[in-house]
């Protein structure tokens, strides 16, 4: 976002710097005359002026949103305040980041948050891996959503885990059901270590079976190698 907010001063500079000479270099080499607010770079342009074109769309489209004029002074650290409130808002980092969990657990609950682990479904839509089983239970397809909830590893370790805490962990919108526990803070902080140790553990025996499953499988290779060998 800092560079992007970088770049957006290089716009602003070509729509009111006419005095700088990197823009009246740039307006005599791309520009040539034409109006800078409907300006297209060509497909031989540079990566770079590419850039600085892509850029000065996202830039004019929220700029007029913010009455922006180009007599208006730019600075950097300005438009990157503005930028960081383009993109999504999170309510729920602290059920992540607590004093409570252990940093590797809350690592992982934060990429699984963001729907960001690798399982096999994502892996097989990208030619990675020859199938999209789950490596735990064999059965099905290994899903976030099988991984955590559905899968008979996992319901085992939230029955575990709702038996100790005396709740039911629901296996669908965890993050509101979360935001929504009553109680004492130290309990909530209880609740979100638990939870994020639970996706910690589960994924953890994920990629264990995986390592069984691939040396189970290079086992059976050689020892097919050996018997075609005699």
């Amino acid at each position: 976002m800092w560079n992007q907010a970088v770049v957006e001063k290089l716009v602003w500079w070509i729509a009111s710097k006419s005095d700088h000479l990197w823009v009246k270099w740039v307006k005599k080499i791309y520009i040539k005359g034409r109006d800078w607010l409907y300006y297209h770079p060509t497909n031989n342009s540079s990566w770079a002026w590419r850039k600085v074109c892509q850029t000065k769309e996202t830039f004019l489209t929220f700029y007029q949103q913010h009455t922006w004029t180009p007599e208006k002074e730019y600075t950097i650290a300005r438009g990157y305040d503005m930028i960081r409130h383009r993109g999504d808002t999170f309510n729920w980092p602290f059920l992540v980041w607590n004093k409570l969990t252990v940093p590797k657990h809350g690592f992982l609950a934060w990429i699984y948050h963001h729907n960001s682990l690798n399982t096999k479904e994502k892996l097989h839509k990208l030619g990675i891996t020859e199938d999209d089983t789950c490596c735990i239970c064999g059965i099905e397809t290994e899903s976030t959503q099988h991984l955590f909830f559905e899968c008979s590893y996992s319901r085992l370790v939230l029955q575990h885990i709702e038996k100790m805490l005396g709740t039911r962990v629901p296996h669908n919108d965890t993050i509101n059901w979360r935001l929504s526990l009553t109680g004492s803070d130290l309990w909530k902080n209880v609740i979100n270590a638990f939870y994020n140790a639970s996706i910690h553990h589960i994924w953890r025996q994920q990629n264990q079976s995986k390592i069984c499953t691939w040396l189970i499988a290079y086992s059976l290779n050689r020892l097919d190698l050996e018997i075609e060998g005699e």
